[in-house]
């Protein structure tokens, strides 16, 4: 999910539970918890270090339980230092990851390895896009609520949550009903969320050699698949050899490449085209000039 539903998510859970936790004041325990809802992707520093290592570290060992517990540890550890409240701000925190958790794992975008490092599956239930217009509107509406009633802020943020709950709720009932649908008509497919029409959906369906790509909709049932052929030859294998292709393959759930030239640019089908690229350039004999990801 992007940053801005994480912080607003964290902002309003702040804001319900800082009188439980024993906070006579908002503003700190409402700044810790935005900061623990948005700390898990300090993995996406790895960028600055290394191309690869995004696709590598990302939602890795910071978006897994484990993580989050130690995440929510150092963020109690460096606001007690100001006010002497490990006890108030470990649940706090430990609440803002594991929120962040949450609104990553629904959504499709590589997946996340929740049970690092015993496990190195990505998993997704991918009921919403990233971001989510919709789950956006109602926290921004309930932020401009509480700026006109600030001394109702815990009544403002449980009604927030609970009709964000409600609203991810309705997407997971309308996801299930709509795989139910295109499993008994195509097969086993993955379904993608619509980033606008949250009663439509991309199908993928991965088959030798192919992709059969097609829409779903509730009401206009689906669309005749496209297929999409799973490109291979010379070029391509040697692009594998890129550092930066090795980690996007390690990330992607429908990786796909296409040469163009003396050019190989790979990207996620799950993520559409032009999000989460890598990009390899080779000479003539194949060997690596260049490489680069794109985000």
């Amino acid at each position: 999910m992007d940053t801005i539903t994480h912080g607003l998510f964290g902002f309003f859970l702040a804001l319900l539970v800082a009188k439980e936790f024993g906070f006579e004041k908002l503003r700190w325990p409402v700044v810790a918890g935005i900061i623990a809802a948005i700390a898990p992707d300090v993995d996406g520093l790895a960028l600055l270090f290394n191309e690869s290592g995004f696709y590598t570290y990302h939602r890795v060992a910071a978006h897994s339980f484990i993580g989050a517990i130690l995440i929510a540890l150092i963020i109690a550890v460096l606001f007690s230092r100001l006010k002497k409240d490990f006890i108030k701000y470990l649940p706090l925190a430990l609440l803002g990851v594991l929120l962040h958790l949450l609104l990553d794992f629904v959504t499709p975008a590589g997946g996340v390895q929740l049970f690092y490092p015993f496990s190195t599956a990505r998993i997704a239930l991918s009921i919403m896009p990233a971001p989510d217009v919709y789950l956006l509107a109602i926290l921004a509406a309930g932020f401009v609520v509480f700026r006109l009633e600030p001394t109702k802020h815990i009544k403002v943020a449980g009604y927030v949550l609970l009709f964000c709950a409600l609203f991810m709720g309705a997407r997971f009932a309308l996801a299930s009903y709509a795989g139910q649908q295109v499993n008994e008509m195509n097969g086993e497919s993955f379904l993608l969320p619509h980033m606008f029409n949250p009663f439509k959906w991309t199908v993928v369906k991965p088959d030798t050699g192919y992709y059969y790509i097609s829409e779903y909709s509730v009401f206009g049932g689906m669309n005749p698949p496209v297929s999409l052929a799973i490109h291979d030859g010379p070029m391509i294998e040697a692009s594998k050899k890129a550092k930066t292709v090795s980690s996007f393959l390690s990330f992607a759930r429908f990786p796909h490449a296409a040469a163009d030239g003396n050019v190989v640019e790979w990207y996620d089908i799950s993520e559409g085209y032009g999000t989460f690229t890598a990009t390899v350039t080779l000479d003539e004999n194949l060997n690596i000039l260049s490489e680069e990801m794109g985000l």
